[in-house]
């Protein structure tokens, strides 16, 4: 019970999470869209949005010094006054919506927890064949169950009466 409480939990939260960062990206590509004179001031959160989303890229940009032409690299949430930009921005913050609803809607999926280390070693990048993956899965739906079965017995025996005795305490 304790454990489907806690997974709950997890799963609201990790909901709500996206769900924010969703409603902020969107906030975020409204603002970008209707280009305000003080547009510059957003950068810091749109950079944190990109950054969450792992949608951040880094553009080089040229900047006149001294009479002098200069490359230097900067993040393309930066630049979201300049029009040379623009579309690469609006590609970037679409692809950005559609991160934080496929996360959401991964939430609400079984099959996402079902092969959760699956998922968890493709966001470090780590490559494990297929019997390495169907190994690893096995394991953890082992380690669940056997957890599990040792949750219910330690509750049992420590919270046995423990329902009973708050309902004979009420009046």
């Amino acid at each position: 019970m304790y454990l489907l409480i806690v997974f709950l939990g997890i799963v609201i939260l990790k909901f709500v999470l996206n769900l924010s960062r969703l409603i902020g990206t969107l906030i975020m590509f409204k603002i970008f869209q209707n280009q305000p004179k003080n547009i510059a001031q957003y950068c810091p959160f749109v950079t944190s949005l990109f950054n969450s989303a792992g949608t951040q890229q880094i553009i080089l940009s040229a900047t006149r010094a001294s009479g002098i032409n200069q490359a230097q690299r900067d993040y393309i949430s930066n630049s979201l006054s300049r029009q040379d930009t623009r579309s690469e921005l609006e590609t970037i913050f679409q692809k950005t919506i559609g991160v934080y609803k496929f996360r959401m809607l991964q939430t609400i999926n079984p099959f996402y927890w079902l092969f959760l280390p699956k998922f968890i070693l493709e966001d470090f990048n780590v490559v494990l064949p297929k019997v390495g993956q169907t190994l690893l899965n096995l394991f953890y739906w082992v380690i669940g169950f056997v957890g599990t079965y040792f949750l219910e017995k330690y509750l049992d025996a420590h919270f046995q009466d423990f329902f009973q005795h708050i309902i004979d305490m009420l009046p």
